[in-house]
């Protein structure tokens, strides 16, 4: 190992270098920002955790299912959503959910829709979610924060979140949340 004139180190072997990110930050190891960005998919992850685990507690509804956007894990392959890795969210095109089947011992009855997006009206940036009760039906358009009853109990559904603009304006959806009962 050696130092430069400049403090900064630098290794003989060439395995540690200089690296500049999107943010701003230099950083001197891979390791590092593959840690960053697991720092903040965690730190992401847990706070739509939390902030949906209290609206279910302040609620009358027993279970949700929330994405996130840090992953692909629930997301349909019919998907054609960009994912912003650095914000995890999505500004253009629709993000399908894989089918979400409800465990055996409940039945869902009434689904109620939330999501953390940010719409601009004026200029044409709108959000459009929609849900279906079976993998091959066809979807429903829902209303934010307003109950959906089911004249029969379901055994799943899942949601599709689309992301419109007629100018050069998009809308963003950082998550969103199916609880139901």
């Amino acid at each position: 190992m050696a130092t430069d004139n400049s403090g900064l180190v630098t290794f003989i072997d060439g395995y540690m270098k200089k690296m500049l990110f999107a943010d701003g930050q230099i950083l001197q190891d891979f390791h590092l920002n593959t840690m960053q960005d697991n720092f903040s998919e965690a730190i992401k992850i847990k706070t739509t955790k939390e902030r949906y685990d209290l609206l279910m507690l302040l609620s009358p509804y027993t279970m949700y299912f929330s994405e996130d956007f840090t992953s692909n894990t629930y997301r349909d392959t019919l998907s054609t959503a960009d994912r912003n890795e650095y914000t995890y969210s999505i500004s253009s095109g629709s993000w399908i959910s894989k089918y979400q089947t409800v465990p055996s011992s409940y039945k869902v009855n009434e689904i109620y829709i939330l999501s953390n997006m940010e719409e601009t009206l004026s200029l044409g940036a709108t959000v459009r979610v929609s849900y279906r009760t079976s993998s091959s039906g066809s979807y429903q358009v829902a209303s934010l924060g307003v109950p959906i009853s089911f004249s029969s109990a379901r055994s799943g559904f899942q949601i599709k979140i689309e992301c419109l603009y007629t100018s050069t304006v998009r809308p963003t959806v950082s998550d969103f949340c199916v609880m139901w009962r």
